[in-house]
């Protein structure tokens, strides 16, 4: 498997179809594609378009919340930003860090090595339901 085309293998998300995913990303075109395509495997979808209305919703969301994929490059607050103020609220929440950068090092340099999953943009329907299946 190669870093700039799949998902990382650092952290199992439990599989539970039906529960809920959070998508958290700037572009709202990303929301929509990611959001039908965890939606045709089975998952409720929740979205914020930023990481504070993110990080707001993990208190609505409930119980049945499987996993956070967030952007790292958003206005305001970084994924990374965001991704550590979650797994204070949730700690064993399974949070995926999405970029259009093509390396796993940047999960290394932000020192989320083994807290947080990274998938590399752009994505395709089997990476994602590989990353939650």
């Amino acid at each position: 498997m190669s870093t700039t085309d799949q998902i990382s293998s650092q952290l199992a998300i439990p599989h539970h179809v039906g529960g809920s995913v959070l998508i958290i990303d700037d572009e709202e075109s990303v929301r929509t594609v990611l959001g039908r395509m965890i939606t045709r495997l089975g998952y409720h979808v929740y979205e914020a378009d930023a990481g504070v209305t993110g990080l707001a919703a993990l208190h609505d969301v409930g119980d049945d919340l499987i996993a956070m994929l967030v952007d790292m490059t958003m206005p305001h607050m970084s994924g990374a930003d965001v991704a550590r103020a979650a797994l204070e609220i949730h700690p064993s929440l399974p949070v995926v860090l999405m970029s259009g950068y093509p390396s796993e090092d940047l999960v290394r340099e932000l020192g989320l090595v083994g807290q947080v999953r990274f998938l590399q943009k752009p994505f395709s329907f089997g990476m994602i339901r590989d990353l939650l299946a």
